[in-house]
């Protein structure tokens, strides 16, 4: 019964100590949960507009030109806010980046951008990081395609990508 009594008065003093930690990550959480309108618009904004522009222009937009209309509106937000926070985790960035994708901000934001938005990326890409990045990522079933070939060799494997929904990348595509 000792043995029993003691057990379960550790076992209390663990959790009472846990409580105190629960606490704290629920404020936490509410805090989140408050600001989540403002970060949802931003994060929502950046994947719909961002996708075309630079770093520098980037950084700007999201975290001044945007910042200054949601706090005009009064719209509450993370003061702390990252992009990256709500849109990718640490084990996904750690995936690209086994997959060759460099894990910068900019690159982080070009592999969210690519797995996330709805519309399909173009990358003006010289170093050809985001070509290594994709061919690994997608190596099981990407179709390496080639607007230089002329259209009738494209035109079919795209058409049977777009049917079965398979990723396809064009190469070395001019003005």
């Amino acid at each position: 019964m000792i043995r029993r009594l003691n057990a379960a008065e550790k076992l209390l003093k663990g959790l009472a100590r846990e409580e105190l930690r629960w606490s704290a990550d629920e404020k936490g959480l509410l805090v989140k949960v408050e600001n989540l309108t403002g970060d949802c618009l931003t994060t929502s904004s950046f994947l719909s507009y961002a996708g075309p522009f630079d770093y520098t222009f980037r950084k700007r937009m999201v975290y001044e030109h945007w910042r200054e209309d949601i706090i005009k509106r009064n719209i509450p937000f993370s003061e702390k806010f990252r992009i990256e926070d709500l849109l990718t985790s640490d084990v996904e960035v750690a995936q690209w980046a086994s997959e060759e994708l460099p894990s910068d901000e900019l690159s982080v934001q070009n592999g969210i951008l690519t797995t996330r938005a709805s519309r399909w990326p173009l990358c003006i890409d010289p170093q050809l990081q985001a070509v290594n990045w994709i061919k690994k990522k997608y190596e099981s079933n990407l179709k390496v395609l080639n607007l230089n070939e002329g259209a009738g060799v494209f035109l079919k494997p795209l058409e049977q990508c777009l049917e079965r929904g398979t990723p396809c990348l064009f190469e070395n595509v001019d003005e």
